[in-house]
Parts: C-alpha cells; structure tokens; sequence
C-alpha cells in the first residue's frame, strides 16, 4: 500500500521578516482604581487580622482593673459610692413589668 503526497511541498509558505520587539510599546499607560467598598473590605480584613492575633487576656488591662479596684477598698470593704453605683446597675438591668 502507497500513500501519495497531497499537493507536494507547493503549501509550504516560506518565512516572512517578522521582527520581534523585546521592548514594550509605551503607546498608553495602565491604571488600576480600587473601589471605595474594596478598599473598606481590605480595612476590615486588616482590623480581623489584628483582632484574632490579640491575646484573649490583655494583662494590662487587667493589672489596670486590679489597681482601680485596691484605690475603692477600704478596710477591706468597698465604699459606699461603688456599693450604690453597683446596686443602680443591677437594679437597671432587671426588667420591668408595665
């Protein structure tokens, strides 16, 4: 069995003088704008970062507290005003039947 060429080697087209550029043609310059909503997205996702990465405990505020709390002891017991303002909240905070 023979296999005939198909049109021989006429469909061969020769090379054309193409000239590559390895520069890049400065005909316009990119631009990329970022939306307003975007931009507040990234902020929060900063915000989330740095909120999981805190300490469950900041031992300065708790230091602070314990401090606060030695100024209003007295004698072992709290002074009137904190024992009022305690009673106040809770008495707030307990809802009401109308």
């Amino acid at each position: 069995m023979t296999i005939d060429k198909i049109g021989g080697t006429s469909n061969i087209q020769p090379k054309s003088n193409i000239r590559y550029n390895d520069k890049a043609s400065k005909v316009g310059s990119d631009r990329i704008e970022i939306s307003n909503e975007s931009m507040t997205a990234l902020q929060n996702e900063k915000l989330i970062s740095i909120i999981k990465n805190a300490p469950d405990i900041r031992e300065d505020k708790v230091a602070e507290a314990k401090q606060r709390l030695e100024l209003y002891m007295k004698d072992g017991a709290l002074r009137e005003e904190v024992l009022n303002s305690l009673a106040n909240s809770i008495i707030d905070s307990i809802p009401t039947e109308e």
